[in-house]
């Protein structure tokens, strides 16, 4: 528990602020969308389940469709980087441990790894930034919507579904993140979106269905 509250909460929230001042978003969605081959490279290494090829495929096409929907052209920060790619190495992990915890409560699992890792967090925010500012009555929609809606439900939800429909399935699903918020530009801002990011939006949802088509089983050496 205090691994899984570490990785997923105390280094994992570091790392996400440090990528999001560092990268452009689109750079940041990227980086975030190598979360399917990292769970099966580590499911490789740590219990020796050689991932399909059709596996490896489907992330790999899930990735090449992310791409062409955010277009990563910018000046890449080492840092920034460096920051992303850690931070979804340590999810890739946590999932994978989610996944063994012996335990139907999904809810008390999200919420003492959220509990766990913020209580370690909290030297360290009075450290460098300093007790926090009172909320004031403009900001308590914006906190409700960070705290409850985006951070706890958020993570009962990540965390029930590692544990019902497994890691690899969930980092393939993960990839509709940069789908949706794209596609919410598009409704409420309307922004316009290029054939090339149509072609990406398409190729994401044709890797996550041919996931659910193509019935395979890891060989385990």
């Amino acid at each position: 528990m205090l691994a899984i509250s570490l990785c997923n909460i105390s280094f994992f929230f570091v790392l996400l602020f440090i990528a999001a001042h560092r990268l452009p978003g689109s750079v940041a969605g990227t980086l975030g969308a190598t979360l399917p081959l990292m769970v099966l490279l580590l499911q490789w290494g740590e219990e020796g389940k050689k991932p399909a090829l059709s596996k490896l495929g489907l992330a790999l096409l899930g990735l090449f469709g992310v791409v062409l929907l955010l277009n990563p052209s910018a000046n890449l920060d080492p840092i920034g980087v460096a920051a992303a790619l850690l931070g979804t190495l340590l999810m890739a992990q946590t999932s994978l441990w989610i996944a063994r915890w012996p335990t139907h409560d999904q809810l008390g699992l999200a919420a003492w790894q959220l509990f766990l890792g913020g209580v370690i967090l909290l030297p360290f925010a009075f450290m460098f930034a300093g007790a926090p500012a009172l909320p004031t009555p403009k900001t308590w929609v914006g906190l409700i919507w960070l705290v409850v809606c985006n951070t706890a439900f958020a993570y009962w939800c990540w965390t029930r579904s590692v544990s019902l429909l497994g890691p690899h399935t969930m980092s393939m699903i993960s990839l509709f993140n940069p789908v949706t918020a794209v596609l919410l530009g598009s409704i409420f801002l309307s922004e316009r979106l290029s054939i090339t990011q149509w072609s990406g939006i398409a190729l994401i949802f044709i890797s996550i269905l041919l996931m659910k088509v193509i019935k395979t089983k890891p060989v385990v050496l």
